[in-house]
């Protein structure tokens, strides 16, 4: 992961959605995967699953049908503890979009948050911010959103990650070809997928923290939510 992206997190107890995406990146491939979860939150909101799984093949119908089951979890619902406005009642980022902005966070209030705080807000388990943070943390956004430095730090770390240089697909081993795949999934999902799931012939992927992006707008909604929320859990 880029320099501006924090290291893994432990807590055994808490719930992370990337624990369960490691199986299914093996069957779908990466590109598939990062594809499909961008959309099956809403997907799955809108009782659409039993259509999805209906358009993918059997073999993987299955595992498309547990993401969507489980994609309410799939990232992080903040709550306004005692919300003065209706801005300050809920926020809401997928595990991509949480783990950078929270990062960031902690990184320009590290006189206002602990470790801890840091740690475990990566989980959604919640975990409190109490209400002198949350308006702290909301006053120091919006003088560094007025900056610019926001803006400034989206467009170095959103070049980081465009520099990363590509991996070979674990899939194929870099040969664009699946071994096995054509006689396990038969000539329909070879053509579609272009002999490999995971790059579709290319023999490469990019790495998975490309998948982290960042945004100054993302910054900003938070802050707005922070601001009114009267403090917040993460969950």
């Amino acid at each position: 992961m880029c320099s501006n992206c924090s290291g893994d997190y432990e807590n055994p107890d808490a719930t992370n959605g990337e624990d369960i995406l490691e199986p299914i990146e093996d069957v779908l491939g990466t590109d598939l995967l990062q594809a499909f979860l961008a959309a099956a939150y809403s997907v799955y909101l809108t009782n659409n699953a039993a259509l999805i799984g209906a358009r993918a093949s059997n073999e993987n119908s299955r595992l498309l049908l547990g993401v969507l089951k489980g994609a309410d979890k799939m990232g992080m619902d903040v709550y306004g503890e005692a919300p003065v406005t209706k801005k300050g009642e809920y926020f809401r980022n997928n595990c991509w979009y949480w783990r950078p902005l929270w990062d960031f966070v902690c990184r320009v209030c590290n006189d206002v948050l602990t470790e801890e705080d840091h740690n475990s807000g990566h989980y959604n388990d919640g975990y409190m911010i109490p209400v002198d943070k949350a308006i702290a943390i909301s006053a120091r956004l919006f003088v560094l959103l007025e900056e610019g430095k926001v803006a400034d730090f989206e467009k170095k770390y959103m070049a980081e990650l465009e520099a990363m240089p590509t991996e070979p697909c674990s899939q194929c081993a870099g040969t664009g070809v699946r071994p096995g795949g054509k006689e396990q999934f038969g000539e329909e999902w070879s053509k579609a997928v272009n002999g490999c799931n995971g790059c579709h012939g290319k023999g490469w992927v990019k790495p998975i923290a490309t998948w982290y992006p960042f945004e100054e707008n993302n910054v900003r909604e938070f802050a707005e939510f922070a601001k009114e929320s009267g403090g917040f859990r993460i969950s």
